[in-house]
């Protein structure tokens, strides 16, 4: 399973988008070598259904009882919080510490009530369409939104379960119905809808700029396609994986980039968002809904494949583009080997042991590409320093591949990769990505094994620093003993994938 993020699903450039088939690709926000859940340990992808499908199941199984009706969903209190650029906006009153160090267990998830931060819905200035805006400053770790899900079904494969509820509570309520033609796929026209419809506090009775919304099955089903999230979850450490699809609101309007400023945590049904950097107001809110550890051509092929509907131009995007051809002769065999790195890598991780480097081929191919690149940057006056990072993060498989494979196989010890270039990749992939697991992971392992070794002082807290600052910005801010503890568990983590 590789650690690639879920698309949001609502950017509206992708508003009608093309029929899309069933697949399953799942993207994983992390993995463990000890299994189960830790950070957003659960597997989501864009959830991908058509009409015919649920007709005709709904056609041979029309039997009364068969899709009960959903249960009230949970709203237990909603923080909509405001405030000026110089305000500190109230924090959510819950504390999750004890379901992260307890090893994330879905049936023990606490009870997160919905809030959101500093945000607003705003169209973008380059015509992407809606994002998430911050209305006030905002610092790296800052909770920006928690959001439960409208709807969630588990083991329906073609999302029948779903439909049916999302059809009911639209059926029952106007506000849901409102709420749902809010989203990308509903609506032919793109409406800026006030942040008030989303706050369970605010009686739909009392919303003077409410519309006349006509309830369209037709139309759920296109929305669905555009913004459900689908994959599976570990319910319980020995139970198997269960598929799950569902459909959160407020997330869905989270734009993608390459370069993003805010992550993704899981805590049970709930959604938060966290941000990544510090965030200034008025700035547009973005995740990734690909693997921005690789290189353009191949985040490319993510987006189509998982039916996005378009191609990023975010700058390290056009960056990376502007340089293919420079790049052509490491862009092409990389992602031909890559695969069969990730192969190698899980079969040590699965305890079949490859006996010598030899049987590394795909990881040390990668590593040697990921030299090219290093010394053609080094030899570049036409990029910038913050660019040069942008691509060493794009080929990171290649050096941490071949690190962590070698660990494995007793070829190498953690103590062997602290060293310029190791400190430099991290830099490179905290700059690009911040808030990742795979970062925290790696950075952690060279902190303790420059400890170990009885590294220079100042190289010991660089590192340490590093996985500190990384870990607040995977999993929010945290009391102190809190963060030291998730950075232990962090490694027991797979830096690579």
């Amino acid at each position: 399973m590789k650690e690639w993020l879920i698309p949001a699903g609502s950017n509206d450039r992708c508003s009608n988008p093309r029929p899309a088939p069933h697949y399953s690709n799942s993207y994983s926000f992390g993995t463990t070598m000890k299994g189960g859940m830790a950070h957003s340990y659960g597997f989501l992808s864009k959830c991908c259904f058509n009409e015919a499908s649920i007709s005709r199941f709904l056609f041979e199984r029309r039997i009364a009882g068969l899709f009960p009706l959903p249960s009230p969903r949970r709203r237990s209190l909603s923080l909509f919080a405001r405030g000026d650029e110089d305000s500190r906006y109230p924090s959510p009153s819950f504390d999750f510490s004890e379901y992260l160090l307890s090893g994330c267990s879905w049936k023990h998830a606490p009870s997160c009530p919905d809030f959101v931060g500093p945000l607003s819905i705003k169209l973008t200035q380059d015509c992407r369409g809606r994002g998430l805006f911050t209305s006030a400053n905002v610092r790296a770790g800052d909770i920006l939104l928690v959001s439960n899900p409208f709807a969630l079904s588990y083991n329906d494969p073609n999302s029948v379960h779903l439909y049916h509820m999302i059809t009911s509570m639209t059926k029952q309520s106007s506000k849901a119905l409102h709420q749902l033609a809010s989203l990308a796929g509903y609506c032919d026209e793109i409406i800026v809808p006030p942040m008030e419809i989303f706050d369970p506090n605010v009686p739909y009775c009392d919303f003077t700029d409410r519309q006349m919304i006509k309830y369209d099955p037709h139309r759920i089903v296109n929305t669905m396609n555009t913004n459900c999230f689908g994959g599976e979850v570990r319910l319980a450490d020995s139970e198997p994986p269960t598929p799950l699809n569902g459909l959160w609101l407020l997330p869905s309007f989270i734009n993608h980039s390459c370069t993003p400023n805010a992550s993704r945590l899981f805590v049970g049904k709930a959604m938060l968002i966290l941000a990544s950097t510090d965030i200034e107001a008025n700035v547009e809110v973005t995740i990734s809904y690909t693997d921005c550890f690789l290189p353009v051509h191949m985040r490319d092929e993510q987006l189509e494949t998982l039916g996005c509907g378009f191609f990023c131009e975010c700058q390290r995007c056009l960056l990376e583009r502007s340089l293919q051809e420079c790049l052509f002769d490491v862009g092409e065999p990389f992602q031909a080997m890559h695969d069969e790195a990730v192969d190698e890598v899980f079969s040590l991780v699965k305890g079949k042991k490859c006996s010598r480097p030899a049987s590394l081929h795909a990881c040390i191919e990668l590593f040697k590409l990921f030299g090219i690149v290093s010394k053609k940057l080094e030899s570049s006056d036409n990029v910038t320093f913050s660019q040069k990072q942008w691509i060493l993060a794009s080929y990171s498989y290649g050096f941490l591949g071949k690190c962590f494979a070698e660990h494995l196989s007793g070829d190498c010890t953690p103590s062997q990769w602290v060293n310029r270039r190791a400190v430099s990749l991290v830099e490179s992939m905290k700059c690009t990505v911040p808030g990742m697991m795979r970062t925290l992971a790696f950075s952690t392992i060279l902190a303790m094994s420059a400890k170990q070794q009885g590294s220079d002082a100042e190289l010991i807290e660089r590192l340490h620093n590093l996985a500190m600052d990384e870990c607040i910005r995977v999993y929010g801010k945290q009391r102190q003993e809190v963060t030291l503890k998730l950075m232990e568990q962090s490694l027991d983590a797979i830096p690579f994938v």
